[in-house]
């Protein structure tokens, strides 16, 4: 596996997995809720869409399903986005709605909260937190100055478009593929479970689908804000 394992502290990160290459996107959730057979919207297209806006228009990134969603949203209305995710400290046991601009992990009444991909398999009646996301030390660095930069575009509409190696539709993907990160909540009596990256590949596509408790996925559906 490429990158499991635990949580590091960004200096103990090796700098060449975080090298900005184009790379392919992985799919993402709209909001709302969605089955496991609705077709997903890709980080590309998603930003093409709303990649140097209109004045008066903000950016609103949405960390979901290993992944942005960019948008153009103006404050106070924009049908079809929330403004805000499911975040949990500790360790999904119970999850929270804030801010979707907020970059996992970040510092929650004294601990680490992560982003929370909460599921229903009875059509909304129960929700669980399938799995916790977050990003590595170096990669949340990265996406804060990207996050920055999202925001300068969306307030100037007239600005020089970013050079490739700049280009949010590069270099969020690229920083995904080994910076962001995925687990199941752990269980108790079971040992801790392990950070999984983009780049595990089918490991990490499992982990997006978590079983239900009868153990048939049929009706699983991600619950958004």
């Amino acid at each position: 596996m490429q990158c499991s394992g635990v949580m590091r502290k960004a200096d103990q990160i090796d700098k060449t997995d975080m090298h900005l290459e184009p790379s392919q996107p992985e799919s993402v959730f709209k909001h709302g809720r969605r089955d496991n057979k609705e077709p997903s919207m890709g980080i590309r297209e998603t930003i093409n869409q709303s990649r140097y806006m209109v004045a008066g228009v903000a950016v609103a990134a949405i960390v979901v399903a290993g992944g942005f969603i960019v948008s153009a949203a103006r404050e106070g209305s924009t049908p079809g986005y929330a403004k805000t995710a499911f975040y949990s400290d500790d360790d999904g046991v119970s999850y929270f709605e804030d801010s979707n601009k907020l970059i996992p992990p970040f510092e929650h009444r004294g601990k680490q909260a992560y982003a929370a991909h909460v599921f229903s398999c009875d059509n909304g009646k129960t929700k669980w937190v399938g799995y916790l996301e977050g990003y590595r030390p170096d990669a949340r660095e990265k996406m804060i100055e990207v996050r920055a930069l999202m925001d300068q575009l969306a307030k100037d509409p007239n600005a020089a478009p970013p050079p490739p190696e700049k280009d949010p539709m590069y270099v969020i993907p690229a920083i995904q593929r080994k910076g962001l990160v995925i687990k199941p909540p752990d269980k108790l009596g079971q040992p801790p479970n392990k950070w999984v990256c983009q780049a595990d590949g089918s490991i990490f596509t499992k982990l997006q689908q978590p079983e239900c408790p009868d153990g048939k996925n049929g009706a699983l559906m991600e619950i958004l804000p």
